[in-house]
């Protein structure tokens, strides 16, 4: 659990207090499935060894199933600042239960931050670099979806 071993994590949750104890409690509620299961016994030994502030919130025994199935939830994005994201959590009714949580904009501004986001990430991974396609160009490239004058051949550094 990043949430509380993860610097990061103190800055990025608004109200950070009440989102480790929703989340410690929605995790015991899910234990009590899996007592003894190797996997959660090791991880509640290296959680508690790591984090104190999980060791107390642990220590309570406070449970908590999912009952708020739309919460608003804030964050501090160390690139855009604020956030508004509305969560909504669906449960598939198999065994044992599946809980997909989606998270959508809450305010325009968000919106627009996310967009932001999503253009930076775009750039960074190369995904948002003119196409060149040779078609009706007597073979030099054209930029795709444009009618911008044919390039010669060998003359560009982009790829087809």
């Amino acid at each position: 659990m990043d949430l509380f071993v993860s610097p990061s994590s103190r800055q990025l949750f608004v109200d950070w207090e009440q989102v480790t104890r929703h989340s410690v409690m929605s995790f015991r509620t899910a234990y009590d499935q899996y007592i003894g299961d190797a996997w959660f016994e090791r991880f509640l030994t290296d959680i508690q060894a790591q984090s104190p502030e999980f060791r107390a919130l642990w220590s309570r025994h406070d449970v908590q199933g999912v009952c708020d199935f739309y919460q608003q939830k804030e964050l501090n994005h160390p690139q855009v600042g604020p956030l508004s994201l509305s969560s909504t959590v669906l449960i598939v009714p198999v065994d044992p239960p599946l809980h997909m949580v989606t998270f959508t904009p809450g305010t325009q501004e968000t919106r627009s931050k996310l967009e932001t986001l999503n253009a930076m990430e775009r750039l960074q991974l190369g995904w948002d670099k003119p196409q060149y396609r040779s078609n009706k160009c007597n073979g030099g490239l054209r930029l795709a979806h444009t009618n911008e004058p044919c390039r010669p051949q060998g003359k560009t550094n982009c790829t087809l």
